[in-house]
């Protein structure tokens, strides 16, 4: 899903048919009362909060009764502690639109005033995920905007949305270390932690540590599990173990349509895969983890710096030089075991200056040390050891006997910052990109995208040493939709160097950066690196290329999943309303019935049922015993009164024959279970998924044919006149009239009982379960056109082969005189 797109609708092209396609906002005539958001807070055991922005109290009348003072509003307005204990607001306040900032804040402009602009209507302090599904499904069913909020540390503003119901998971805080976790699938076991999402690494790593053990978490202690695993999940380990997402085993899943779902090995497997680095908050509401742990090592950390000496062109290119080569030379040293990121600042004149920082995992301080030298060694050695121009300086060494001195002394300095103005640009980079690329084509590159956009400012870029081998050796029972760009990256390396501006309202700042960036960095990334892609939780969020470089080769499927949970929980409520309340009625059929699908027979069974799932028409179900040359995959089971009674399963059709495989979603595999009566072990296989079903020999269209409804067509010399428009287009003394069970009659007459001249060929083709598949004429009458008003059945069904090539008018729009009396124009949805 794209980020920030503008989504534009108008009422009066939208079908009243079709479901709407803008969310519902308090502008609406049909946006909950006050009385409706009580009734839910009730529900949801009063964890609805009204949003009221903390800054509102430093605006005369406290518009919206904030009970912040402003003095601490503005002390704190620049912490993201303090925005992630906050039910609305976000780290990075220009994405809400600057909605309401406390005076002296960047961006702040006191004629703009404090109003909710893109911060929630309401939030869920959510603690169970029953409060979740109450809520979801309540502001899906009236079509209200829903998101999510951790911490709020999205650098995008993905976690805040105007109009919306927010889902805070901040306070839900289970977390479990289980040595002896049964991997699902298997009759194997693992260590894991078990964590809510509202959990900080802060959270998470102190708690797994007490253990003895690590997981592969963000640097930052303060930013939340939720949407950072999710979106691929980075940190200091994931160089050595993968990324976060390549360490899910299982996730709870709330879906908007208020189902808890648990995703693992063996059960709603698209969607635990869609999860392991598919986006945040895409595919349902993610409340709980488990994740694989790892024995704490202990950890080395050593580096080095370089910086010109004096402001020569000699220095300035020195250190270009020397920034090459430790690109080159990264590769290697991760390989061999290094870890860290290097701070860069570059400006047109100077040149750069470096920050490495590497850090080891249960080496000892000489073979890190000899690494780092290593690095320095070749870089003297490509800038000639000319000590004049260039200053390399190793960094002290410090040994951390415990991963939980490492982890505090990474979180000593604090990277507790928000509200900053900025907007990165990324890219992952490989071997391709680094060692094996022309060295004055990387310099260039380097050059370019480090250098400010302003060339009287410096610029930054951050190269993080987080793929390599970690997500490389990830084994393929783990991985998931994480970009697969990142299994060959060594480098995520983001760049700093664009001055937004400040003078601008919020949109209008994010749209002109938006421009400069896809007009520079971006264009820049993709001559330099086109095959690899981009980390979607630090990256430029209006980056034209957002399909390719965030999702892949995975985007289509992505889709897919993410529309199934849409689908699929339609059936999951279907088959819950069935297994409670039973279907309409029942009746057992000898009728041989088959479906054929991808040239395959997938079904053949006389012991079928027609099923009334309401009023109109049966459904098809067959026993799960007759499905035949498929398999029937349970993928949700779905539980009833704590048993579980069925599942949305998937059929998959082998190839063969050279076919290629074919699946068929949302089939609902109802369980063998004698309380289920007639529904038992059967299974239902959505009509219009199937290339075609028959009954006996004879093709069944559209959906199944009530056995109870009637077609009788009976031969009559009455004679009959047709007009429209007030013109006689067609006489006949010998018709044949069609009665079909609760439908008017309708005439079909010879073809040339009709005046040729009104008649124009229609393109549109419609299918009837009873008689066939029809086509169409349209009457042209002085000029104007009155479309598909005649249609025809070639080749009819044997029971209505009686109207074969016969024609009939809608009686609905036409005037019918029958035996010399006008008859009277039904009233049907075809009106």
């Amino acid at each position: 899903m794209r980020l920030f797109a503008l989504i534009l609708c108008s009422a009066g092209l939208v079908s009243s048919t079709e479901p709407p396609r803008c969310k519902l906002s308090p502008f609406d005539a049909t946006w909950p009362v006050e009385a409706e958001w009580a009734a839910l807070n009730n529900s949801i055991s009063g964890s609805l909060i009204k949003t009221r922005p903390a800054a509102s109290s430093c605006y005369k009348t406290n518009p919206f009764d904030a009970l912040l003072n402003c003095n601490i509003v503005e002390a704190n307005w620049t912490q993201s502690t303090f925005h992630a204990n906050l039910p609305e607001s976000i780290s990075a306040p220009l994405y809400a639109n600057n909605s309401c900032l406390p005076p002296g804040a960047p961006g702040y402009n006191k004629a703009l005033g404090c109003h909710l602009g893109g911060y929630p209507s309401y939030v869920v302090n959510a603690t169970s995920d029953e409060q979740i599904a109450l809520a979801v499904k309540w502001a899906s069913k009236r079509n209200i905007r829903i998101v999510v909020k951790g911490t709020g540390h999205d650098l995008s503003g993905r976690s805040s949305g105007a109009h919306s119901l927010s889902i805070w998971t901040r306070h839900m805080q289970r977390v479990e270390f289980d040595p002896n976790w049964i991997v699902p699938g298997t009759n194997k076991t693992d260590t894991v932690l078990i964590a809510a999402s509202g959990l900080t690494y802060g959270d998470a790593v102190g708690h797994v540590l007490k253990h003895g053990h690590v997981i592969v978490s963000g640097n930052d202690a303060t930013v939340g599990l939720g949407g950072h695993i999710q979106g691929g999940g980075h940190g200091p380990l994931s160089s050595t173990f993968g990324l976060a997402a390549d360490n899910i085993y299982q996730v709870r899943v709330v879906t908007t349509q208020g189902h808890i779902l648990t995703a693992d090995a063996t059960k709603n497997q698209d969607l635990l895969w869609a999860i392991r680095g598919g986006g945040a908050g895409q595919y349902g509401i993610v409340t709980e983890y488990v994740l694989k742990a790892y024995p704490a090592p202990s950890v080395i950390e050593t580096g080095f710096t370089i910086s010109p000496r004096g402001n020569s062109s000699a220095a300035y290119e020195a250190t270009w030089n020397a920034l090459s080569e430790l690109l080159r030379v990264l590769p290697d040293l991760m390989d061999a075991g290094l870890a860290g990121a290097a701070v860069v600042q570059g400006n047109h004149k100077a040149g750069v200056s470096i920050s490495q920082g590497f850090y080891a995992f249960n080496k000892s301080k000489t073979a890190t040390e000899e690494l780092a030298q290593m690095a320095i060694n070749r870089i003297r050695a490509f800038t000639g050891n000319n000590g004049n121009v260039l200053s390399i300086v190793a960094s002290n060494t410090t040994v951390h006997p415990t991963y939980e001195g490492f982890f505090d002394a990474l979180n000593a300095g604090g990277s507790n910052q928000a509200g900053a103005y900025s907007m990165p640009s990324s890219r992952l980079l490989g071997r391709r990109e680094t060692s094996d690329i022309d060295r004055k084509k990387l310099i260039s590159y380097l050059k370019r995208i480090i250098t400010n956009s302003d060339p009287e400012a410096s610029g930054m870029a951050v190269i993080g040493l987080q793929g390599g081998p970690g997500p490389a050796k990830t084994p393929r029972s783990m991985r998931g939709a994480l970009l697969p760009a990142w299994r060959s990256t060594y480098l995520h390396t983001m760049s700093y160097s664009l001055t937004l501006d400040t003078t601008l309202t919020p949109a209008e700042t994010l749209a002109k950066g938006a421009r400069e960036l896809n007009d520079s960095k971006e264009k820049l990334w993709q001559e330099w690196a086109p095959h690899t892609g981009a980390y979607m939780n630090e990256a430029n969020p209006y980056n034209p290329s957002f399909k390719k470089d965030f999702y892949g080769a995975f985007y289509d499927r992505l889709l897919a999943v993410k529309a199934n949970m849409g689908s699929a929980s339609r059936f999951v409520e279907l088959a819950k309303s069935l297994i409670e309340h039973g279907p309409r009625k029942t009746m057992q059929t000898s009728r041989r019935i088959r479906a054929v699908h991808n040239h395959t027979t997938i079904v053949d069974t006389t012991h079928g049922a027609y099923v009334w799932e309401h009023d109109s028409f049966p459904t098809i179900y067959v026993p799960a015993v007759d499905v035949k040359n498929a398999k029937l995959v349970d993928k949700t089971n779905i539980s009833v009164e704590l048993k579980e009674r069925a599942a949305i399963a998937q059929l998959v059709i082998p190839a063969h024959d050279g076919i290629k495989e074919a699946k068929v979603d949302n089939v609902v595999h109802f369980f063998q279970d004698v309380t289920l009566g007639a529904l038992s072990d059967m299974v239902r296989i959505e009509f219009r998924s199937i290339d075609q079903w028959f009954e006996e020999d004879e093709p069944i269209f559209v959906h199944a044919k009530d056995p109870f409804k009637r077609v009788d067509i009976l031969h009559s010399t009455r004679p009959i006149e047709v007009k429209v428009n007030g013109r006689t287009v067609a006489k006949a003394t010998s018709s044949m009239h069609l009665l079909e069970t609760g439908l008017p009659t309708r005439y079909y007459l010879p073809l040339s009982a009709v005046d040729q001249t009104v008649l124009s060929k229609s393109p549109v083709r419609s299918k009837c379960p009873y008689k066939g598949e029809a086509e169409y004429y349209n009457i042209v009458i002085d000029g104007k056109t009155f479309e598909n008003l005649v249609w025809y059945y070639n080749h009819p069904t044997l029971e209505s082969a009686a109207i074969a090539r016969l024609v009939c008018f809608y009686n609905e729009k036409v005037d019918i005189i029958l035996d010399g009396e006008l008859q009277e124009r039904p009233k049907t949805k075809f009106a």
